[in-house]
């Protein structure tokens, strides 16, 4: 028989010819040639791993496919495996086979799922039953978190859709569970269960007791901001200070501190008060002239009263120049000693750093004794 060339062999009846009769030694490279003829098989006249000697097929796309008889034995193999599978569920069916012949939503085997939960499983899916309820779980966890986030920020519990609930009410909505509010308000009115008599008086009774015990704790914390004699002394020693640098006197009468020793406590002289006070941005004319004596109070930043409380009683501290500040008089009466006790701590850190001296609670006659023995 006269062996045929490769490019004058209808492929489509491949199968009738054997790779034999056809001539491939004057190919140099089969699987060349037949990526450029674009054949679908190609011979080398080489065994396979599995020891066959025969075509290889190619793809569309000129990728190799392997050996033709090792694919069609892979094939075999399949189908008979496949019916040997379904010959064993029909005359052995697995629990679930039994599960779904009964219509039962879930079965059990006994084993571990991928995550080690030994529980039951669903028909359909077979998935783990409580895989689903931890991932159902962690699902809901996040959406709520999320819109507990949402509420933080834009300050509304609520919204308004304008489609009716499953009980027809058109109404606002949860944002945190999508819930109805009229659904909500009637649940409530339905399982409220009126108090007896005995349950009136008890919750009487707590209410009153909770009262009295809020309102001794807030006497209680009053009471520790209260300063005692001797840190008033103090505090009224550092105004007296202070104001013993005024340019003017104020009401017409002396504060009974000399400027000698309302210098040497303050640290700074009146002039350097008048400066640093008249520098500031709301001050258009020189802070001491007769135009604006009585419209401005010198006011302390950091109030003398915590400061005091905190244990401060250097005055160069308690009248530094960076705590004052001109205010108006209005405004000075209307505001508290209020600040925060970061701030608080702060300052009296980045002064004791400055001045690490401490003075503790003192008697102002002796130190203006004291002060007045050092100015001789």
């Amino acid at each position: 028989m006269k062996q045929l060339k490769p490019e004058d062999i209808d492929w489509d009846s491949i199968d009738k010819i054997s790779p034999e009769d056809i001539d491939w030694n004057w190919v140099s490279r089969p699987l060349q040639f037949a990526r450029e003829h674009n054949l679908p098989r190609y011979f080398t006249g080489k065994p396979c791993k599995q020891g066959h000697i025969g075509f290889r097929s190619l793809s569309k796309n000129g990728h190799m496919n392997g050996c033709i008889i090792c694919i069609e034995e892979r094939e075999r193999l399949r189908k008979e495996v496949t019916t040997t599978r379904k010959e064993i569920r029909t005359n052995n069916p697995s629990i679930r086979q039994l599960a779904i012949n009964n219509n039962l939503p879930r079965y059990f085997t006994g084993n571990p799922c991928v995550n080690g939960h030994i529980a039951e499983r669903y028909t359909k899916k077979t998935t783990c039953v409580e895989c689903a309820r931890i991932k159902k779980t962690n699902y809901r966890t996040r959406i709520r978190t999320e819109k507990k986030e949402l509420v933080k920020i834009t300050g509304k519990n609520k919204y308004f859709s304008g489609e009716p609930c499953a009980k027809g009410h058109i109404a606002e909505r949860y944002v945190v569970n999508n819930r109805c509010v009229e659904c909500h308000v009637l649940e409530r009115k339905r399982n409220y269960k009126g108090l007896t008599e005995e349950q009136k008086e008890e919750a009487k009774r707590l209410r009153k007791e909770a009262t009295i015990a809020r309102k001794a704790k807030k006497a209680a914390e009053q009471k520790a901001l209260l300063l005692t004699d001797k840190e008033k002394e103090i505090v009224s020693y550092a105004r007296k200070c202070i104001q013993g640098l005024y340019p003017f006197k104020h009401g017409g009468y002396g504060y009974g501190i000399s400027k000698p020793i309302a210098e040497f406590e303050c640290g700074f002289s009146s002039d350097m008060l008048i400066d640093y006070l008249s520098d500031a941005s709301n001050i258009r004319t020189r802070w001491g002239t007769y135009k604006n004596n009585n419209y401005w109070h010198v006011d302390h930043k950091i109030p003398l009263s915590k400061l005091v409380k905190e244990g401060v009683t250097e005055i160069w501290i308690l009248n530094a120049l960076d705590n004052l500040r001109l205010i108006r008089a209005d405004k000075n009466m209307k505001k508290g000693a209020k600040i925060s006790q970061k701030k608080l701590l702060n300052y009296i850190e980045f002064k004791y750093q400055q001045n690490p001296i401490k003075l503790g609670l003192y008697s102002p006659l002796e130190r203006m004794k004291f002060v007045e023995s050092v100015l001789r």
